[in-house]
């Protein structure tokens, strides 16, 4: 980079720190707001997680013959074999016969004793005559190098197309998949059960994991949820929520109680004001670049 190169990029980079701080001293915190997030950061829940995974039914899920037989005849294209190129091959450290072999080859003597058989997917483990395999094809058919002191001849012999594996053989997974979509089914089902169940107040009969003092941000990390979502936990004042996925499958919050902790003003208003001044500077050059239909550097940007 040369200086004036260089000098371009810093002007560049003081220019946005200066757009930056200018769009930011017009920020504006509502008591409102403020208000609200004190409330949302200072939250902190009792209660239980009840949990519903696949890993947990699935073994005990049953499947039947005929519904092995409708997913295989549904999902045949699932079921092919792959494309193989099967290859032939002769070794020999002799040279006369090498060529003789060879020449024979070559004019459509494809059965000439001594070969041995591989196919596209074995070639890796074949030395450096594996690169010969590479170059052959359907019009090229025959190839010879000399490694060391041998001698290899190498034929593209035949293509094998895609087969349908026989039921029996893809049986297994047939009935793997059909226990995995039922089980996933049937977690949902339970899962939004258990909600209507504990909602009429009524006996609930499903493992669950107790909690206490609880905040916002650890039940972001278990379930990715959502800012309109938190608020509803927070304010709406309902006792239970969910089903909502997470890693191991779906849960339902019951929440037994809300304990009110203080939040410093100061970090609530130093945390807001840091997010609405990037997210006020963000929209500000999005505008400014639909407006002006030109692409920013990224690395200015960042």
């Amino acid at each position: 980079i040369t200086p004036a190169e260089y000098e371009e990029i810093m002007k560049r980079k003081l220019t946005m720190r200066k757009l930056s701080e200018c769009i930011g001293k017009s920020v504006y915190l509502d008591e409102n707001e403020v208000d609200i997030y004190k409330e949302i950061e200072g939250a902190k829940f009792s209660g239980r997680l009840y949990i519903f995974r696949e890993e947990d039914i699935v073994d005990s899920i049953k499947i039947n013959e005929d519904e092995i037989r409708e997913y295989y005849n549904d999902h045949k294209s699932e079921f092919m074999t792959e494309k193989r190129v099967i290859y032939r091959v002769w070794e020999t450290g002799d040279k006369m016969d090498a060529h003789k072999i060879y020449n024979g080859v070559k004019k459509g003597d494809y059965d000439i004793p001594g070969f041995i058989e591989i196919t596209d997917k074995d070639i890796d483990s074949y030395g450096r005559a594996k690169e010969v395999f590479k170059t052959l094809t359907p019009e090229n058919r025959v190839n010879i190098i000399k490694e060391g002191n041998r001698y290899y001849i190498s034929l593209y012999y035949k293509e094998i197309q895609p087969e349908l594996k026989d039921i029996n053989e893809v049986k297994g997974d047939i009935v793997k998949r059909l226990k995995q979509e039922k089980a996933k089914k049937l977690v949902i089902d339970k899962a939004n059960s258990t909600l209507s169940l504990l909602r009429d107040s009524r006996n609930v009969d499903a493992k669950y994991i107790s909690f206490s003092d609880t905040g916002v941000d650890e039940l972001r990390k278990i379930f990715l949820l959502g800012d309109l979502e938190i608020i509803k936990i927070v304010f709406s004042g309902d006792k239970v929520f969910g089903p909502y996925p997470f890693s191991e499958g779906y849960g339902v919050l019951y929440i037994k109680s809300v304990k009110r902790d203080r939040v410093k003003e100061a970090s609530v208003n130093s945390y807001l004001y840091n997010v609405k001044s990037r997210q006020l500077f963000v929209d500000f050059i999005e505008h400014k670049l639909r407006k002006a239909d030109i692409k920013l550097n990224d690395e200015i940007l960042n």
